[in-house]
């Protein structure tokens, strides 16, 4: 009896509302809503991480301007911030990664927004537009970003070592004789 009720994969494509899920666009299962769960609560250890670290930089601007004697003594005086912000980073991380991850089954390969963009090549049979599409949507991440702006590899590099030396630099035209001794 109750096979009767139950639709066809036919029926369910057609309920569907284009998003790549039928019938489960806001259900999980059981192991999808723990993943959820874990996700949200890495999440919410980060901002708690990122919290505590701004309550003991507050608790700490109290006390007179600290001087640095060496690179060791500023580590070992800043260690509470420091785990905390590697906490926090780790945590946010972790937690974007399960949130993502719950939602993986309900992506569509092809969005319908950029059907028309690959739909006359899959109709003509032409395979290198077909790749560069695929190619380009298989970006993910920070490099895949710059990828997708058309900076990769030595120029992605260059203007990373910019912005890491730049601090440097400024720091140096302040105090052109000693760099933290």
């Amino acid at each position: 009896m109750d096979e009767m009720n139950t639709p066809t994969p036919t029926e369910k494509l057609k309920r569907s509302s284009g998003h790549g899920a039928p019938d489960r666009q806001l259900f999980f299962t059981f192991g999808e809503r723990i993943i959820v769960l874990c996700g949200y609560l890495f999440v919410g250890a980060s901002v708690l991480s990122f919290g505590m670290m701004g309550f003991v930089k507050f608790r700490s601007a109290r006390d007179s301007v600290i001087t640095y004697a060496s690179w060791l003594d500023l580590v070992s005086r800043e260690m509470p911030i420091i785990t905390f912000l590697i906490i926090g980073v780790v945590t946010a991380l972790l937690g974007q990664r399960l949130l993502t991850t719950a939602q993986m089954p309900y992506t569509r390969t092809i969005p319908k927004d950029d059907l028309p963009l690959v739909e006359d090549a899959v109709k003509q049979g032409k395979p290198e537009p077909i790749d560069q599409y695929v190619r380009i949507r298989s970006l993910s991440g920070w490099a895949g970003n710059f990828t997708k702006l058309g900076i990769t590899g030595l120029p992605l590099t260059t203007v990373f070592l910019t912005l890491i030396f730049l601090p440097y630099l400024c720091y140096q035209s302040r105090q052109p004789t000693v760099f933290l001794t």
